[in-house]
């Protein structure tokens, strides 16, 4: 998460990896206001405030007793906020199987959604 203030303006919304971009388009997560140094700084506190406090989940998916895949997202939306696949505990053919249906981005990142119902669920954080 984060905010960027430029010229009276503040955007804030998830950031884009190590980049610290703000995403485009923006998310749903997003907020983009304009007022005075204060006013802004009081909007940024609301804005992170509002966000720490949102529930958060943890899907994941076992084989052999060990986690092979997770991902954090916001259960209310189902927006996804960080993944991990670790094709080696993974039931061999699965990381083919994702990659030929399109769940693969960037430089090879499996994306987990395409594994379909998580073993285990866990709350994390906020109000359910």
């Amino acid at each position: 998460m984060g905010v960027h203030v430029k010229d009276g303006r503040l955007r804030a919304d998830r950031l884009l990896n190590q980049e610290y971009c703000l995403p485009e388009p923006p998310t749903s997560f997003a907020m983009s206001v304009s007022g005075t140094p204060s006013g802004l700084a009081n909007q940024a506190a609301h804005w992170f405030l509002s966000a720490m406090n949102r529930p958060v989940v943890r899907h994941e998916w076992t084989r052999w007793g060990a986690v092979y895949a997770y991902r954090y997202l916001f259960p209310d939306t189902g927006e996804g906020l960080f993944q991990s696949y670790r094709s080696l505990l993974a039931p061999r053919g699965q990381k083919d199987r994702l990659i030929a249906a399109g769940h693969v981005r960037g430089g090879g990142w499996i994306q987990v959604e395409g594994i379909g119902e998580p073993d285990r669920i866990v709350k994390i954080l906020g109000h359910f």
